[in-house]
Order: C-alpha cells, then structure tokens, then sequence
C-alpha cells in the first residue's frame, strides 16, 4: 500500500470517525434542570423536548446532586454622565420641596478628557476623573514649630469594621468623641490638663477609680490609654491601628496634629475601588473662558447638590447609576453522591462555569437579580463529543499530510 493510500484510508476512516460520533451524540444528548434545595441531594431530571423550554419527561441519573451550599453577588453598578433640562410643567411637590423635577436629555459614558458640546448653548464639558469611593486626603505641612497653635487638633482615621471615617478633633471646640461602638471617649487636648498631670505621673493615682478614656496630647503628640487596670502612655505613630479596649478589633489610626486648622489641606480622592460613594468630576466652560469651573456631581435622586447648573441655562449636569447593568451572580458548591453514599467529586461552579463526570455536564443556569434565589442546575448529557473530536484530529492529520506531501520517501 502506497503513502497516499494510507494517508486517504485515514482521511477516509477520520471521516467515519466524525460520522459515528456524531450519531452518538445526536440520539444520546439530552438536556434538563434539576431543582435543589441546600443540604439535600436528587437524582432526578427534567428532561426538556429539544430545543425548548418544555418538560418532555424525566430521567435518572446514575448517581445523585447534592446543593452544599450557594452564594450569591452583583456586580458593580455602572455610572453615566447626564445631561437634564428643567422641566418648566413640573408642579413642585409641596411634602417634598427638595424634589428637583428635571427631565433628562442624554447620557454619555464615563470617557475621560473627551470634550461635549451642551446643546442650544456655546458650553462645553469633559470628564477629567471619576472616583469610586470619594474621600478627601487629608494633609498638613511639616512646619509645625513654625506655626502658631491658634486653633489646634488632630486628624484620625476610625477603624469600624467596613466603615473608616476620619474625625477631626480640635482643642478649642469639638475636643472628644463618644460612641458607645468605641468603648471609650476620646479626647484631645494641646496641652496636659492639670487633672491628668498626675495620672501621667502615676503618682497618688487610684486606678480603681479611673474613667475608661483615651486622651490625645497635641504639643507632645502622644497618646495616653486610660484603663482600669493602669495607665498605659506611648508616642503616636501614623498608620498604625491602635485598638480600642473591648472593641472587638475597632479602633482608629492616627494621621497629624495640626497647630492650627486653617492649614489643612484637601485633596479629593478615592478611598478604595468600591462604588460606595461615586463622584465624577467635570470641567465646564465656554470657548471665551479663562478657566473652566469644577463641578462635582454624584447620584441622587432628592435634592439638587447632586447636580451642576450650567450658568444662564436650564441645563444640568449629574451622574446616572444604570440600573439595567446590575447583574446577579450566584456560585453553587455541588457534589456528585453515588448509590452508597459517598462523595463522587464536589466542585464550586457559577455562571458560565461546569461541572463535568463522565458525560455529564453541570452548571448553573442563568439568573436575573429577580430569580436569584432559584434553586436549578442545568444538567447536559453528551456521549459521542470525545470521538467526534478524535476523528477531527484524525482529519486535520491526513489533510496535512496530503497536502504537504508528509511521510513521502525521498529518493
């Protein structure tokens, strides 16, 4: 038999291959859901008729599924720019004045630096940063001797678990903070009272007696624990996470002391990636300015802080939460039981994911935020893919090597 015999009889039997298993799959394939509810275990399908979505009958499996456990997010909303026109026919609602009844005109995606016209106006604007989690970096220059303590205080970062709010102490006026969440009051002081001189000292103290209090010193920025048991005094250290007593891991960090306030300085940022407190901030101008106005606009739906007006117009620029983006995510941990009782394989799946045994094909079906909670699993049953992909390697082979002359003897 010549090379080229050999290399058509695998042609032809790769072709068969295919064939075969394309048969198989056909007549074996069905596709059903099975409903599950967390902590038991079916073996028993819904097989659909075809294509559809009817119920055509049931089958049962070889072993059974089991919903360990499930979980379920949303994915982060999305955010546009938009752009609002006072409506003129709104009745102001007199229970809710703060109610802005503005129509919208158009929205635009959070494009950076890319310049917009406003309609029947000679305005233009741009978004030049949006922020996730607005927050403001607080500093404050490293001349402190050079400064007067006209009005001073200190600068902290609370540590309650998910929320992290900064809190600015001052000696002259809003000197302590108590929050049953903290266990202790804190205060702040420029300099040593005279009633705490002698707790300092740790002379004639009785600590029996003490208040559970957390005292700042300015001038000296040290921090001084005042607890039952003693006292304990150190030198504060920025970033660093002193706990309050019994606070179940709360506590507060410590950024500057500042000799006086007006010398704060505020820059906006973002405090991490979470969209809890969007912001976008936009440049406004005409062709004629100077300097384009800062505006920043966040969502909102009472109020009109959350949006721009644009000067001698009735437009208006805010930031839009799309709704129809948030998409619910939910993760199954499954296992596979066999008639014994024992665990086959157990495998988390979410959407777009599988589960895959011996033909079998799990995963989850697709969800909308309002069927989140509905507890089916697809099931695919497929014989036949394996051979069908054989054979196509079996094509792709002998059509190489016919085409390329591969395995022919030089002579």
């Amino acid at each position: 038999m010549t090379h080229l015999n050999l290399r058509s009889y695998l042609l032809i039997s790769s072709l068969f291959i295919v064939v075969l298993g394309s048969l198989w799959k056909h007549f074996s394939e069905w596709s059903g859901i099975i409903n599950l509810e967390i902590g038991h275990s079916a073996n028993m399908a819904q097989v659909y008729d075809g294509d559809s979505s009817n119920v055509q009958g049931q089958v049962v499996l070889p072993f059974s599924v089991q919903l360990n456990d499930f979980s379920y997010s949303t994915s982060p909303p999305s955010y546009q720019i938009e752009l609002l026109k006072a409506d003129p026919q709104a009745i102001p609602n007199p229970h809710s004045p703060m109610i802005i009844n503005d129509k919208q005109l158009k929205t635009y995606p959070l494009v950076k630096q890319k310049r917009r016209k406003i309609p029947e106006t000679d305005y233009y604007f741009r978004l030049t940063d949006f922020y996730p989690n607005f927050g403001f970096n607080y500093g404050y220059t490293d001349q402190i001797d050079t400064i007067h303590p006209l009005d001073p205080g200190i600068m902290l970062k609370l540590m309650l678990g998910q929320r992290q709010p900064q809190l600015q102490l001052r000696a002259n006026e809003n000197n302590s903070l108590r929050d049953p969440h903290m266990n202790a009051p804190l205060e702040f002081y420029w300099n040593i009272p005279d009633d705490i001189k002698n707790l300092v000292k740790y002379e004639q103290y009785n600590f029996q007696d003490s208040l559970l209090r957390i005292l700042f010193i300015g001038m000296t920025e040290e921090v001084i624990y005042e607890f039952q048991k003693g006292v304990i005094k150190e030198k504060l250290e920025r970033d660093k996470t002193y706990y309050f007593p019994d606070g179940k891991q709360q506590g507060f960090q410590y950024q500057f002391v500042f000799p006086d306030a007006q010398y704060i300085t505020a820059v906006p940022g973002t405090i991490d990636k979470e969209m809890n407190n969007p912001v976008a901030k936009l440049e406004i101008w005409q062709k004629d300015w100077d300097r384009a106005d800062i505006a920043y606009v966040y969502p909102a739906k009472r109020g009109g802080g959350s949006r721009y007006k644009v000067k001698g117009t009735d437009f208006k620029l805010g930031l839009e939460k799309i709704e129809e983006n948030l998409k619910a995510y939910r993760t199954n941990d499954l296992s596979l039981i066999d008639p014994e009782g024992k665990e086959i394989l157990s495998q988390d799946i979410a959407e777009n994911e599988n589960l895959k045994y011996k033909g079998y094909r799990f995963n989850q079906i697709a969800i909308s935020n309002e069927s989140i909670d509905y507890p089916g699993i697809s099931v695919t049953y497929q014989r036949g893919i394996y051979l069908i992909y054989l054979g196509l390697a079996g094509v792709l082979l002998s059509g190489l090597s016919i085409l390329f002359g591969l395995g022919v003897p030089k002579y």
